[in-house]
């Protein structure tokens, strides 16, 4: 029986074979179809193909789109996008609405054909009007394209529009997404959350991850919610989102197994939130190895920050042996990428010197790349290098230029260095007053060579009234901090000072470091 079956297969095969070489269009497409799916044959591409092509002649659009579909895939024929095109517009003069779509989707992406963003959009509006879903919302992406000079935000709302309310999930997220942009008329919050729901609801997952970000700061269960449900669909964004709002309320723990989720999928946050929970010991016991490893491999991945974290890995063999020449390796990376703190301390570790040998030369390239972005650190040192005549030779000019950069910016080591030279007429006019207040604005803030260098005014009257309590105070502070010097004025002072006055003293260092740590508070909260 099964040979006999067999035997009618064939002759019936055979039969449409010659029904087709005598012209039969209904042959031809049957052909077609019988060697595309393997009904009664062996399934053939290539002969497939022969035979869409072949009844395509016969004027059938949704053939002629098989065909062209057939050359841009390289189902059943060589991959061929000119003969597709060719194939889609006989398709498309006769309406085809697919065909017209496929036009411009080739010509909008410019990969296989040069880019053509008018055609595109043409093509985009015949599919369109005729219906066409993915065409409506093609046309309306790029019509929202603010870089093309026929962006047109009404005209793309109004094909978002259409093609949302044919229930495309694709299209009411972007409705929901353009109304949340704030753009020109069609921002509405309410209108945004509408449609960003609807999507959501039909499982999304940018849909998902965007109400859930949307609600994160005003509804945190929900924001969690909609996070669960992208992060378990395997969007990496809504893993990572999901771990950082778990470390927000307080629950390091459950956020651990989510950013491993997503740092496996190769997702560069989570690789570095992964090795900082691990090097905090946050919500997962600490393990600096790990935390490398997982730094590593996002600084392998191109990740600034990765390479930098790698770089003071191998500078101070946090988790991994110390070597100098990788640190320096890898901090090259970071700030050849623009990173500003890893040129900062890769100039820092030129200067202490590699390997037991400074290179002042090197310091001094890097300072001053960091010190043209504005790090102050780097201004500062800079201009330590330029008036020392390190890595060059002295620049005071320079030097005081830098250094007044670095004091406008705030930062107490440059306001105090600044203030001894113009104390001392070191490459400035002589000026006590002006230095004493450079003091006092680094001595505010903390920094130990500016109490000690305050106080000393104090006791001698320069630029500032001659005042024994409060040079008592800041000297303190800065012996706390362990100053160089500042014991010994300290105790030469205290030879010369009542115990009153003494006692006034601390009292008033007491309430100076008191109101230190409650500015300090205010702003941690």
């Amino acid at each position: 029986m099964a040979a006999l079956a067999g035997s009618l297969a064939c002759s019936e095969t055979d039969r449409l074979h010659l029904r087709a070489r005598l012209g039969s269009a209904d042959a031809k497409l049957e052909l077609a179809n019988r060697y595309a799916e393997g009904a009664g044959v062996e399934a053939d591409p290539e002969e497939a193909f022969y035979w869409y092509q072949e009844a395509a002649k016969e004027g059938d659009s949704r053939l002629q789109l098989e065909v062209g579909r057939r050359y841009e895939e390289g189902d059943g024929a060589p991959v061929d996008v000119e003969r597709a095109l060719y194939w889609y517009r006989l398709a498309s003069d006769l309406e085809d609405d697919e065909a017209s779509y496929r036009i411009g989707r080739l010509y909008d992406a410019g990969d296989a054909v040069v880019r053509d963003v008018p055609e595109a959009l043409r093509r985009y509006r015949e599919a369109a009007r005729r219906g066409n879903v993915r065409a409506q919302v093609a046309l309306a992406q790029l019509l929202l394209d603010e870089t093309q000079p026929m962006a047109d935000e009404a005209e793309a709302m109004r094909w978002l529009q259409a093609a949302a309310e044919t229930g495309d999930t694709e299209a009411e997220f972007l409705l929901g997404q353009t109304h949340a942009s704030g753009r020109g008329a069609f921002a509405d919050e309410e209108e945004a959350e509408a449609w960003l729901l609807r999507a959501a609801e039909k499982d999304h997952p940018e849909a998902q991850l965007a109400l859930a970000r949307r609600l994160e700061a005003v509804d945190a269960e929900r924001a969690e919610a909609w996070y669960r449900l992208a992060a378990r669909g395997g969007s990496a964004e809504a893993q990572v989102g999901l771990a950082l709002l778990l470390q927000e309320l307080g629950r390091p723990g459950p956020a651990v197994p989510w950013l491993q989720k997503a740092a496996d999928q190769g997702d560069l946050e989570a690789q570095l939130q992964l090795a900082e929970a691990y090097a905090r010991g946050n919500g997962i016991p600490n393990n600096d190895e790990i935390a490398f490893s997982w730094y590593l491999r996002a600084a392998e991945a191109g990740s600034t920050k990765g390479q930098h974290a790698v770089g003071v890995a191998y500078a101070t063999g946090r988790g991994t042996k110390p070597d100098p020449s990788l640190a320096i390796e890898w901090l090259e990376k970071a700030a050849e990428q623009g990173d500003i703190e890893a040129t900062h301390r890769l100039a820092t570790l030129y200067l202490a010197g590699v390997d037991g040998k400074p290179n002042p030369n090197a310091a001094l390239r890097w300072f001053k790349r960091a010190a043209e972005l504005g790090h102050a650190e780097s201004q500062n040192q800079l201009a330590a290098l330029y008036l020392q005549g390190k890595g060059t030779k002295k620049r005071p000019k320079l030097g005081v230029r830098w250094l007044e950069k670095a004091a406008d910016q705030k930062l107490p080591a440059a306001q105090s260095n600044l203030g001894y030279l113009y104390a001392n007429g070191m490459n400035v006019p002589k000026d006590v007053a002006k230095a004493a207040r450079l003091y006092e604005r680094a001595a505010e803030q903390g920094d130990p060579q500016g109490q000690l260098l305050l106080g000393v005014a104090h006791i001698q009257g320069d630029g500032v009234p001659v005042d024994a309590i409060r040079a008592h105070m800041w000297i303190s502070l800065a012996a706390d901090q362990g100053q160089p010097k500042a014991d010994a004025f300290l105790a030469k002072l205290e030879e010369k000072m009542p115990r009153t006055m003494i006692a006034r003293a601390e009292e008033l260092k007491a309430e100076f470091i008191e109101q230190r740590e409650a500015r300090a508070r205010r702003g941690s909260s």
